[in-house]
């Protein structure tokens, strides 16, 4: 009965002890200070509820949709000399080049090629970035890519 007793003190003893050992190890995953200040920083404070702002970086666009007062969603989308770049069936390879895509409530490809809309049923995301367009081909299409964020007063810091 003791050592059943004692083994049993024993395994709680080693769960505690690796329990209070990892809290450290935890609390230092979440980004410091130093990081957060080097990161970017985009203003919101004029950006009101179903509004969008976009942040164009190089080779992405950052996409910024204001859901509600302490929700936003932001997206990463790539792009090249100008066009966003969608994905034909994923991201990481992305194919589909178009001009005009961020549209006030939803994220739609609506471009024109003799005065006919291009991709207009195909490359359709609502407004929290799921994508409701057809299926071409039977092929799901992803979702728009997130980015992490963490709001800091009036600015949105994004952290990848």
């Amino acid at each position: 009965m003791y050592r059943k007793m004692l083994t049993l003190a024993v395994i709680a003893l080693v769960i505690a002890g690796i329990a209070v050992s990892l809290l450290p190890f935890g609390s230092s995953l979440k980004p410091n200070d130093a990081s957060l200040n080097r990161a970017l920083h985009i203003d919101i404070s004029d950006l009101k509820v179903g509004q969008t702002k976009e942040k164009k970086l190089g080779h992405r666009s950052l996409v910024i949709a204001k859901l509600q007062d302490d929700e936003f969603l932001v997206f990463a989308i790539p792009m090249s000399n100008g066009n966003y770049l969608l994905p034909e069936f994923k991201w990481s390879g992305p194919l589909v080049a178009c001009q005009s895509f961020v549209q006030q409530r939803h994220f739609q490809c609506i471009d024109t090629f003799q005065d006919k809309p291009v991709w207009h049923s195909y490359m359709k995301w609502n407004h929290r970035g799921v994508y409701v367009g057809e299926n071409k081909w039977g092929k799901i299409i992803p979702d728009l890519p997130r980015v992490k964020h963490k709001l800091v007063g009036r600015h949105l810091v994004v952290l990848g």
